[in-house]
């Protein structure tokens, strides 16, 4: 009987073209310097010979780094027809989380032209707000590749995540973020943010504040870890499946710097069965116990806690804490209406096929 796995992620590369002064790869981070990519489409066939050969089936594929537009158009293009020979018939996406500033027109132009006609492809660009943060972070000049590019994507049809983290230097500009929000919301792009982890993070007096400007604006399904079905919050329980193209099998991509298990001598079952529990030891802060967002946090990320608490603690205690008042009813009712699907991604029929985002620029 086929097996349908919802998500996977596949790293191509630990390269990447830029040097964002956040970046929680850190030293597992390398320099763009390949020249043979052989590897990545070698990985990519044995990964999916192995689901095929097992009867396995991949609902969704993320493609994440370091920086996966590093690898040649046709490169990544192949990787993604491989990918596609494992999605099921009720078929849903393929996604490329990139610092968007590779992915020029003649690149996109590239790799469009030798994807399969069936696939349905978003992209999650990151770039941070207002421009000046963006390249204080990402380097000068960054964020205009980044926006240029996005653009083209978005005339092209594509579906085009804007996706930024959140640090303390933002707080005086509060009222320059939300201009920039609604005016990329008025050109079709959806937004996400996330808290940058430390030394980047937010202190608890500023998760307050940030709780309010996101529910005086209608922001709270914006952000990352306020959306139930992310990653972040499964805490210790989290089951992420991430295979790099060197061979590596990390609990996640936050975790490809650390000794991990290989996947290429395992059949996929075994693996599934490792990934199970990777977290379980990680401890968290006793006041953990007794908290009552507990059931749409569980400590947040594992890998990205402060003092054994979710980097964003404080924010989620004091958006439910808001929305409970608002609403006349206990804290607990107020986070169980958060505990459905958000809508966070587009829906599957949402994401046009290849074949037709040919045909809207024919």
């Amino acid at each position: 009987m086929t097996i349908i796995i919802s998500e996977i992620l596949f790293e191509p590369t630990f390269e990447c073209n830029l040097r964002c002064k956040y970046c929680y790869l850190g030293n597992a981070r390398k320099q763009r310097r390949t020249t043979d990519w052989s590897y990545v489409t070698d990985a990519a066939r044995r990964l999916t010979d192995k689901f095929l050969a097992e009867d396995y089936r991949v609902r969704n594929v993320l493609y994440h780094g370091a920086e996966v537009t590093v690898l040649p158009p046709e490169v990544l293009a192949d990787v993604c027809n491989i990918f596609d020979e494992i999605a099921p018939d009720d078929y849903g996406f393929q996604a490329i989380q990139t610092n968007g500033t590779l992915i020029t027109p003649e690149y996109i132009e590239t790799f469009e032209s030798r994807l399969h006609d069936g696939i349905r492809l978003h992209y999650s660009i990151s770039v941070d707000s207002p421009e000046k943060f963006n390249d204080t972070m990402r380097g000068r000049g960054t964020y205009e590749k980044a926006m240029a590019n996005a653009r083209n994507l978005l005339k092209k049809g594509y579906p085009v995540h804007l996706f930024g983290c959140f640090t303390p230097e933002m707080f005086a500009h509060l009222d320059d973020m939300k201009s920039w929000i609604q005016a990329r919301q008025a050109e079709g792009f959806i937004w996400k943010f996330q808290i940058a982890s430390a030394p980047f993070n937010l202190s608890d007096e500023q998760q307050v504040k940030l709780a309010y400007w996101l529910d005086e604006n209608d922001w709270i399904r914006r952000f990352n870890t306020l959306v139930p079905e992310m990653c972040g919050n499964f805490g210790n329980e989290c089951d992420v499946n991430h295979f790099c193209a060197d061979g590596l099998y990390p609990p996640c991509d936050r975790q490809t710097g650390e000794i991990v298990p290989l996947w290429l001598d395992k059949p996929v079952s075994r693996l599934l069965e490792m990934r199970q529990g990777a977290f379980a030891g990680t401890p968290t802060s006793p006041q953990c116990q007794y908290c009552p967002v507990r059931p749409v946090c569980h400590s947040g990320c594992p890998k990205f806690r402060v003092d054994g608490r979710a980097v964003d603690c404080m924010l989620k205690k004091t958006i439910y804490r808001i929305r409970a008042n608002k609403l006349g009813i206990p804290m607990h009712k107020a986070i169980k209406l958060y505990q459905g699907t958000s809508n966070f991604n587009p829906p599957n029929d949402g994401i046009p096929t290849i074949a037709e985002i040919r045909r809207k620029g024919a």
